[in-house]
């Protein structure tokens, strides 16, 4: 159901710039830059590595990077299924498995949510599988630490289950175990970072991490409009995606079980609560909430669920999955028919710079700029590795070579008299419409495009 779900979209070039831009970042990182020294994005540097490991085994493939996800999304199905089984709900984790998977077929992209979501869950499956055991500790660790280097919100919810182990384990034993049991699950999450950040450590280049990693999203955070905001833009999305209704909707029903049946008080439901609430608050402390974010919280709120449904009755939960795979079957085919636009429009742009042989120009794309991956065209300026970075307040001092303001860097990536360039709808701003209607001609060929080629007069 995982690959079903997501075939379909396999070999479409553009699904989500984020997954562009760490294809993009990740093969500079296989041709022997580090993250942040060449190319620049603000996630965390464990999100590359995992994107060059793919690359490095598959080649320049984007249906191996999309395959990769479906595989993603049927390890969480199944660590939802091992976790019910464990916590006794044999009955229903096979249903609670398939929801999983269904809900996660919104989002087709390989994300950095999906991503971590696998090396979280089974940290919380080991830490209810056998909670106090060391090598159990050390291990969730060392998967937590992974995830919070591929998804840094993850280090809210990573502290709060480390306080979470000190409290139960000084509840449940004493204070020298909560002390032992702290340092070995801290420990892992040290070890994890320690190898991830090792070669800046090496290369002495350990503030260049720091500076694009934590600051850059520190700083990202403090030009947001907060949390309130977020929630906003949250209950937005709860209303119109189709996908973050039945999430939200589980959540509710799965908290009035839990609340209604006494169930608050063990330890599984708890520690699913500490995970739900410190990834929500997580989210919010960025300042704004997308639909992709939900993933974080979809295996979660699944379990939670179906540990509120003791009696299970498997007619009724085969009602709610059919409704659910009926919205997320239009979803689908909402997605296609909104995806399939941006995949022709990309094939039209990639068709004209192959048909004219720009792929020894320079080009700007602020939009389908995976064709520089496609077409192994170097990037101008380390600002356009994602297209929204040149337009962020404040993100500019953290990019190499950059320049301080939006107006200087952009006269930077224009001066160098780009032969061929494609705007964004969302990001052509007045600046730039004065250098196309100035020193460029709009291409009539691609019409549906805001493409342009430079004059020769």
């Amino acid at each position: 159901m995982a690959i079903a779900s997501r075939a379909i979209f396999f070999n479409f070039h553009v699904l989500d710039w984020d997954e562009s831009t760490f294809i993009l970042i990740a093969q500079d990182l296989l041709d022997g830059h580090l993250p942040y020294t060449r190319l620049w994005d603000i996630k965390p540097p464990a999100l590359y590595y995992f994107f060059a490991g793919i690359i490095g085994v598959f080649g320049r493939s984007l249906i191996a990077i999309r395959s990769v996800g479906a595989m993603l999304v049927f390890m969480i199905g199944i660590l939802v299924f091992e976790s019910l089984h464990l916590i006794g709900r044999k009955n229903s984790a096979l249903v609670a498995a398939l929801l999983t998977v269904l809900l996660n077929s919104r989002y087709q992209h390989l994300s950095s949510e999906l991503i971590a979501v696998p090396f979280f869950l089974l940290a919380f499956f080991l830490l209810i599988r056998k909670p106090w055991n060391w090598i159990s500790l050390v291990v969730s660790g060392i998967l937590v630490g992974f995830a919070c280097l591929v998804r840094l919100n993850l280090l809210y919810t990573g502290f709060a289950v480390g306080v979470y182990i000190i409290i139960r384990s000084v509840m449940t034993e004493n204070w020298k175990k909560g002390v032992l049991n702290a340092v070995a699950f801290g420990g892992g999450v040290f070890l994890s970072a320690l190898v991830i950040s090792s070669p800046y450590l090496l290369t002495g280049q350990f503030r260049l991490l720091y500076t694009s990693v934590i600051e850059a999203s520190l700083n990202l955070s403090g030009n947001n409009r907060g949390m309130f905001y977020a929630l906003l833009h949250q209950g937005k999305g709860i209303v119109l995606d189709i996908a973050e209704f039945p999430a939200f909707l589980l959540f509710v029903v799965g908290f009035i079980l839990v609340l209604r049946k006494r169930l608050w008080r063990r330890p599984v439901v708890i520690l699913l609560l500490v995970i739900l609430v410190s990834t929500e608050i997580s989210i919010l402390r960025t300042g704004i909430s997308f639909p992709h974010y939900t993933i974080q919280l979809i295996p979660y709120v699944v379990i939670l669920t179906f540990i509120g449904l003791k009696d299970f009755n498997w007619k009724k939960a085969m009602t709610i999955a059919i409704c659910i795979l009926c919205l997320l079957v239009v979803n689908v085919v909402v997605k296609y028919r909104e995806t399939v636009v941006m995949h022709n429009e990309s094939r039209l742009v990639q068709k004209y710079i192959k048909d004219n042989e720009l792929q020894d120009e320079s080009i700007v794309l602020f939009k389908y700029h995976i064709l520089h991956w496609l077409l192994d065209i170097d990037l101008s300026r380390p600002s356009l590795t994602h297209p929204s970075t040149v337009m962020k307040p404040g993100f500019l001092k953290y990019v190499p070579g950059a320049e301080d303001s939006f107006q200087e860097e952009i006269d930077a990536v224009m001066g160098a008299n780009p032969e061929f360039a494609v705007m964004h709808p969302r990001y052509f701003r007045q600046t730039l419409q004065d250098y196309m209607e100035r020193d460029y001609t709009r291409i009539s060929d691609l019409s549906d495009i805001l493409a342009f080629r430079r004059n020769h007069e």
